[in-house]
């Protein structure tokens, strides 16, 4: 196990005053921000961020280090969930423009066979065409 001192003589890592009051030997990625609140200045993590709820409640005292590869993860993953978001939406848009396009046809084949009935005389009165629950080609 590495000693502490010389852990804190590595560059990647720092000793820090957490917002708690701690003292901690940290890894330089997870200082995520800083916390300039007189009453509990100090740096901050993700857990302490979760904890403190520093974005939820847009704390003015936090101060956010831009360049910590914690913020190009979190947009990462907002982006990531706003392209599936994105892609949910696709595809139910296509879904409701699918089923409108067999009503459509639907009701072409009805309009179709009233003039078919009409045409020959058939003593029938067609109200509706429905789609078969079974898959069909619709291009054909």
């Amino acid at each position: 196990m590495v000693e502490t001192e010389e852990l804190a003589k590595n560059k990647q890592y720092k000793t820090v005053k957490l917002v708690g009051g701690y003292v901690e030997i940290l890894d330089l990625d997870k200082i995520i921000g800083c916390c300039h609140n007189k009453i509990h200045y100090g740096a901050v993590t993700k857990n302490i961020i979760k904890t403190h709820e520093c974005l939820l409640k847009k704390c003015r005292y936090f101060e956010k280090y831009e360049d910590s590869p914690y913020w190009s993860r979190v947009m990462q993953s907002l982006e990531a969930k706003a392209l599936q978001k994105e892609r949910k939406k696709n595809i139910a848009a296509n879904e409701v423009a699918r089923k409108a396009k067999i009503l459509n046809e639907c009701e072409q084949i009805k309009q179709k066979a009233k003039y078919f009935a009409n045409q020959n005389t058939f003593s029938i009165i067609i109200t509706r065409v429905i789609p078969s629950p079974i898959k069909m080609d619709l291009n054909t």
